[in-house]
């Protein structure tokens, strides 16, 4: 998993760069919609190392994170046309920041200061990209659809439960980890 937690975080290096790139205009947006897709469909390696055990983290949470954000990045390409770039840009800075976070703690997991960003990061990063994603497919489906709320809403109630759950999940490791902290002080 090392090698492939060096490679994502290179993708998210990538994804930081394109991003600075697209907003000052040298690059297209599609450019930061394809890093953002490639970083994300490479994550289905992480859903594997979970199924074998062979991550900290569970399969559920995994599916859940991983699929979802799949499906965002689809859709980033239809919403390109039409949406708001910074939109775009910002859940590029949540997606990027959270899972560089959590790639370099990975990588060294006795350094204190990204332990302690890998558990207090996700907690700004995750409901601001979690907002973007349902804003985009909000966005998407009104400038597809006739009449969007009757499609949004059954999407909501898939999203929001699994949103949720994704985050509480996220604040149980946090607890696990200031406890370790705290006996190991």
């Amino acid at each position: 998993m090392n090698r492939y937690n060096t490679v994502q975080l290179a993708l998210q290096a990538v994804i930081a760069v394109v991003l600075v790139m697209a907003a000052t205009d040298t690059v297209p947006f599609t450019a930061l919609v394809i890093a953002i897709a490639l970083s994300q469909a490479l994550a289905v390696v992480e859903v594997a190392g979970a199924a074998r055990g062979k991550t900290g983290s569970t399969l559920a949470a995994s599916i859940t994170q991983v699929g979802a954000r799949i499906g965002i990045a689809a859709l980033l390409f239809l919403f390109l046309p039409f949406g708001p770039h910074w939109m775009i840009a910002l859940l590029g800075i949540a997606w990027a920041g959270a899972d560089a976070l959590r790639y370099l703690y990975y990588l060294n997991k006795a350094n204190p200061a990204l332990a302690w960003a890998r558990y207090h990061g996700f907690i700004v990063l995750y409901p601001l990209g979690m907002t973007l994603e349902n804003v985009i497919v909000w966005k998407v489906m009104q400038h597809f659809l006739e009449a969007p709320l009757w499609f949004f809403l059954p999407f909501l109630a898939i999203y929001a439960p699994l949103a949720v759950q994704m985050y509480r999940y996220m604040l149980g490791q946090r607890r696990r980890f200031l406890a370790r902290r705290a006996a190991v002080h």
